[in-house]
């Protein structure tokens, strides 16, 4: 296992597999006429790529969600309280239902978050996806304070490393 702290980011060495995606989906023998993408996925760009994490996989049991999940960790490693969001994760108690957490919240659009994992899925599928993760407590959210769009999300870093490792999974330490 590794801590946490090290480097100020949140490094599990979980196994990585990197996905490209091409903005072209007529590479992969569909016509741009066939299928309605969001605007964002139409715009000419080179190839994009993204990690997925393989332990977030199979604690998920599907690459989507694994997807997803590993890229609101991502985000929770950019927040500007990172100190103080891994000192709160690391002195709450897992028991403490009633704790209102104040760090790690960072703010994301459905819209924003498709287009960076690039699920080509309905806001209601991937709503689905994120009501799998806020069920397993694996993520937290709530309306973004800042603006008046998208949603805030905090990742359950103790609750995510402890079902990891429940799994057999590497976790984390938080010292």
């Amino acid at each position: 296992m590794m801590s946490l702290l090290q480097d100020k980011t949140l490094s599990p060495s979980l196994e990585l597999f990197e996905v490209r995606a091409e903005s072209q989906p007529k590479e992969r023998g569909l016509s741009s006429s066939s299928i309605s993408l969001p605007s964002s996925f139409s715009e000419e760009r080179g190839p994009r790529s993204f990690m997925i994490h393989g332990e977030l996989v199979a604690l998920t049991g599907d690459l989507r969600t694994g997807a997803i999940l590993g890229q609101l960790f991502y985000w929770s490693q950019k927040v500007t309280d990172l100190d103080l969001y891994l000192k709160e994760e690391k002195n709450v108690l897992s028991s403490s239902k009633d704790y209102v957490y104040q760090y790690g919240w960072f703010c994301k659009t459905l819209a924003a978050l498709m287009e960076e994992t690039m699920l080509r899925v309905s806001l209601p599928t991937m709503r689905s996806y994120l009501r799998f993760l806020i069920d397993r407590k694996w993520i937290q959210t709530r309306p973004c304070h800042q603006k008046n769009w998208g949603n805030d999300y905090r990742v359950n870093l103790k609750k995510l490393s402890e079902d990891l490792q429940k799994r057999g999974l590497p976790g984390w330490t938080f010292d």
